[in-house]
């Protein structure tokens, strides 16, 4: 069984890494404030993804699909709803909203 702490920090580096690929990848605004990360274009349409201590969970708002939330599942954020990976429902959101192709 994973930690807080240590599920905080995977989902630190999570964050980081999703920001990383974002950046090089898109012409999208990234913003990473701690457990945190805010995406968004011109028009500020904006994506929402951050840590959630008291369940331990990654929470994302997206204007395409609404909230979601993620629970590590090994290696991987998987949605609470289904088996959807936060990766693969962050991607197609974006793609539908941006126009934008993500390889994340």
């Amino acid at each position: 069984m994973t930690s807080s702490s240590n599920l905080e920090l995977l989902a630190k580096a999570t964050l980081q890494q999703l920001a990383d690929r974002l950046e090089s990848q898109t012409d999208l605004e990234i913003e990473l404030n701690g457990l945190q990360l805010i995406i968004y274009d011109a028009n500020q349409q904006t994506f929402l993804l951050n840590f959630h201590s008291p369940t331990n969970q990654l929470w994302l708002s997206s204007p395409v699909t609404g909230a979601h939330h993620f629970c590590l599942n090994g290696d991987v954020w998987t949605s609470t709803r289904s088996s959807h990976l936060l990766t693969e429902i962050l991607s197609q959101d974006i793609h539908q909203l941006f126009k934008e192709i993500v390889n994340l």
